[in-house]
């Protein structure tokens, strides 16, 4: 994806902040660092940032091994990637801060998405041209095939 140069945060906003957990080996939960969030912008739409990504469904957790992959500089799964969707399917987390009067392109991926509308409002059209508003607190839960 072309855009603007990355970021700690966007437009402003305060940045996200986020923990993750897993396990040492003798089993007990720890909290494990996380690489820097860096927000792309996407010209006409906004800023988007990789908050989490799996490359696999189910995630393969064996040794902290899905989290390994996403502080990998490399691979499909790496928090540096810009894509919204892991090609070929898996787990993502994106944190997007959408533009006012920006747009998406329609699009379909095999993909369970969420969408949580945290400030501001936002227009959620389907192929089939039906439409909701997400305000602040509204979650939108989007099944794609």
């Amino acid at each position: 994806m072309s855009g603007k140069e990355p970021g700690d945060s966007a437009s402003g906003l305060r940045p996200n902040k986020r923990h993750f957990t897993g396990h040492d080996s003798n089993g007990k939960s720890v909290y494990i660092d996380s690489p820097p969030q860096k927000y792309y912008g996407l010209e006409g739409f906004g800023w988007v940032a990789r908050s989490f990504a799996t490359d696999s469904i189910p995630a393969v957790m064996k040794d902290n091994a899905d989290i390994a992959k996403y502080k990998n500089d490399r691979g499909s799964a790496s928090f540096r990637k810009r894509d919204i969707v892991i090609p070929g399917g898996g787990v993502h987390l994106v944190v997007m801060d959408l533009a006012p009067g920006g747009e998406s392109a329609f699009h379909r991926t095999k993909s369970v998405d969420f969408s949580i509308c945290v400030m501001g409002e936002i227009e959620h059209t389907l192929d089939s041209g039906e439409k909701v508003r997400l305000l602040p607190g509204i979650i939108l839960y989007n099944e794609a095939r």
